[in-house]
């Protein structure tokens, strides 16, 4: 190594940096030939100490080598990213064995936990519970995989004193365990006990004690201690965002024991979430096919750790499948944010009340006026609202729905009436225009479609609502997503694909919910009579019969509008031909495209 230390700059406390400087203590590095530059959080001078050369561009956290031959011009070389940073100092350690499956879950899951963050705390810029909540689920997928992998082994040689060091891998998933319980409250090793269905939809145990063994094994060791006076601890202000929840402040927990039990499974069926996250932080909700769940073979209990991994799957393909302008995570680009910063809470609230500080809404997208009431969907057509949307890029565009509400006609029908359904969560909203010094052309769009997931989720979660309103909410979510795949913007944001995906996902979700549901015919007839509304051909009159088939056409020409889309999406992978990524992208959008078969099929029976 060179006679001068190399610097790792890391902002100290959070998740990616940590995972590095647990790997430099235990590893016996010292500050002489690897020294830690504390940097300053983003939102507060993102700076290094003055006695420091200046913090270099890339997210944090960045190995800095002293250059072998002494250029003022490059007077370092940089290695960005904590994984390439922990396996390049590993290299010139020794040759420890790599524990890649293990390495790649770990990983995964201190990923997945951005969305739960995102949708669920008040560190997250978009509060909707229920994905928050769903993406938990999908953050005890990888963990049950580990404990299976656990199964048989004992821990008492990781603790402290032991005779056995811990691999990056374990560095990796005790920093993950670590960050969810000290920063957000939330004790991962810990599950309900009790049998609930997993995100594909199988009965499973979720219980984890030999994570918990692991942790509180590794958590003895004294790199895992958190030094305040190094800035390791965050600050008061900030654990207060992380650690005040949707459903209200959660407690700090300082032990396995005392965590609080898992998260209840949120619906009848189980839920299907998917996560890409590229450059941005993505949480997306979707079903799984109801239909097909009604109608299978019942699954076998399985624990938690017994989860069949399918072959189609791995970790980083499962999350991150690659679009045709994206890469996988943890490809650090120029002047781009990596997931070493995304999992910061948001500091709006703290800076709020500052000089000069204006707080932006970017919640305008239009949306139909949905007034929710015991006779079903209510439609405001006179107050449709059409704001503007502002862009980014020195150019201004602008659409708009225009004067097109989404409404029945006169010869619509509703029908009885039906239950209440739960306040709709995407109703007009104001035109709040993004703030021109922002530079950030897509928050206004993930805004508006995480919205229209939320709406969505609702509906199927409610399961009230009959075929015609099923209908109505659909088309107008579809106007809404196609004028958004429209914008030249929209190509150049892989999140708003990937809500897109979900939200169509949730489409196809409520039509299955719908169908298969005694809602789908509620509606054949007028209010208080048993005839069919008068209908002609001409001097032709439709006949009862008639009327049915004309209805399963209308029906079936609704469900297939999400095809194009889809088709769409499944065309924008960058993987190569016949790679197992490919497939698993193609495969996702095709399952979504037979689910629309068959509830084609199903109403021509």
């Amino acid at each position: 190594m060179s006679a001068r230390p190399w610097l790792l700059y890391a902002y100290p406390w959070m998740p990616f940096p940590r995972r590095v400087t647990i790997y430099l203590r235990e590893k016996r590095i010292p500050p002489s030939l690897v020294t830690v530059v504390p940097v300053s959080d983003p939102q507060l001078g993102n700076s290094a100490p003055p006695e420091f050369p200046p913090r270099p561009q890339g997210s944090l956290p960045i190995l800095a080598i002293p250059s072998a031959h002494g250029s003022k011009e490059e007077p370092y070389l940089f290695i960005h990213q904590s994984l390439a940073i922990m396996n390049y100092l590993d290299e010139l350690c020794d040759s420890g064995a790599r524990q890649t499956a293990l390495l790649a879950l770990a990983d995964e899951c201190t990923i997945a936990w951005n969305p739960v963050r995102t949708f669920g705390t008040d560190a997250g810029t978009m509060s909707i519970p229920e994905a928050s909540k769903e993406m938990i689920r999908w953050v005890r997928r990888p963990l049950g995989t580990i404990e299976g992998l656990f199964k048989g082994r004992d821990f008492s040689s990781l603790r402290q004193g032991g005779t056995q060091g811990p691999t990056i891998a374990e560095i990796v998933l005790y920093q993950f365990l670590e960050f969810t319980i000290d920063c957000y409250g939330k004790d991962m090793t810990q599950g309900s006990s009790e049998v609930v269905k997993d995100v594909y939809g199988r009965d499973v145990v979720e219980a984890f004690p030999k994570l918990g063994e692991f942790y509180a094994a590794f958590k003895t060791r004294d790199s895992a201690k958190r030094d305040p006076t190094t800035g390791e601890v965050a600050s008061e202000a900030v654990l207060k965002k992380m650690q005040t929840w949707a459903d209200g402040p959660t407690k700090q927990q300082h032990s396995v024991v005392a965590s609080p039990p898992g998260l209840p499974n949120l619906h009848a069926y189980a839920q299907h979430v998917l996560i890409v996250t590229v450059q941005s932080c993505v949480a997306v909700v979707s079903q799984v096919d109801a239909h097909d769940a009604r109608n299978s073979t019942s699954h076998p209990v399985l624990a938690a750790n017994e989860i069949p991994a399918l072959s189609s799957m791995d970790g980083a393909g499962m999350l991150n499948p690659p679009w045709s302008d994206g890469h996988y995570h943890d490809v650090e680009e120029a002047d781009t944010v990596s997931f070493d910063q995304l999992l910061m809470p948001s500091f709006d609230g703290i800076i709020a009340n500052e000089p000069n500080f204006e707080g932006d809404s970017y919640s305008n997208i239009p949306f139909s006026n949905l007034n929710m009431q015991g006779q079903g969907l209510s439609h405001d057509t006179e107050n449709h609202a059409t704001p503007d949307l502002t862009y980014q890029d020195a150019a201004v565009a602008v659409f708009s729905h225009g004067n097109r509400p989404l409404s029945p006609t006169s010869h619509s029908a509703i029908g009885p009436s039906a239950p209440p359904v739960g306040e709709c969560p995407a109703p007009s909203h104001e035109n709040i225009q993004t703030a021109p010094d922002t530079h950030d052309v897509h928050r206004a769009h993930i805004d508006a479609i995480g919205k229209v997931i939320a709406c969505l989720d609702s509906h199927v979660q409610a399961g009230t609502v009959r075929i015609d309103e099923a209908m109505t909410i659909c088309k107008a979510r579809l106007a809404t997503i196609t004028e958004i795949m429209e914008l030249d913007s929209y190509k150049l944001c892989t999140t708003c694909r990937t809500l897109i995906s979900v939200s169509l996902e949730l489409i196809v979700s409520l039509y299955e919910t719908v169908v298969s549901s005694s809602k789908y015919t509620t509606s054949d007839s007028l209010h208080g009579s048993d005839k069919f509304p008068g209908l002609f051909f001409g001097g032709f009159e439709i006949g009862k019969e008639e009327h049915s088939t004309l209805r399963r056409r209308i029906v079936s020409t609704e469900l297939q509008r999400p095809i194009p889309l889809l088709q769409v999406l499944s065309s924008g992978c960058c993987a190569a031909e016949g790679s197992d990524r490919r497939r698993r992208h193609v495969q996702y959008f095709s399952e979504i495209e037979d689910r629309i078969t068959t509830l084609v099929s199903t109403l021509e029976v």
